[in-house]
């Protein structure tokens, strides 16, 4: 898995990204089929835009924006956001795996007096 943090018009700190490598890291254990994460930071007047873009091996990336003053809070707000994501998306496969059919109940006594009475 490859993390990939980006600052646009905004200067990432190796606090930040430690920050943020370790956040996103912890997605794994949500759904281990995740192929790419990309953190984008910028700065919005005095707010600070996170946004977090999760490829996983099946389907469309996951994306999570969020804004707020501090960027250590914004990370925060992503990660849980994208971690709901990941979540519904892990449930959402696995319950439309293959259901075991229950089996019809024995009806051959029911068939048998059909086939008497059509005989007669």
């Amino acid at each position: 898995m490859n993390i990939e943090i980006t600052g646009r018009h905004f200067h990432v700190s190796d606090a930040l990204k430690e920050y943020a490598t370790q956040k996103a890291s912890k997605l794994t254990r949500f759904y281990d089929g995740i192929q790419h994460i990309q953190i984008l930071v910028s700065s919005d007047g005095k707010d600070q835009l996170v946004e977090f873009i999760v490829s996983v091996n099946r389907g469309q990336p996951l994306v999570a924006n969020e804004r707020h003053e501090s960027v250590y809070a914004a990370v925060d707000l992503a990660s849980d956001k994208v971690h709901r994501q990941l979540t519904r998306f892990k449930d959402k496969i696995q319950s439309h795996r293959g259901r075991k059919v229950e089996p019809l109940e024995d009806d051959s006594d029911a068939d048998a007096e059909w086939m008497e009475e059509s005989e007669s």
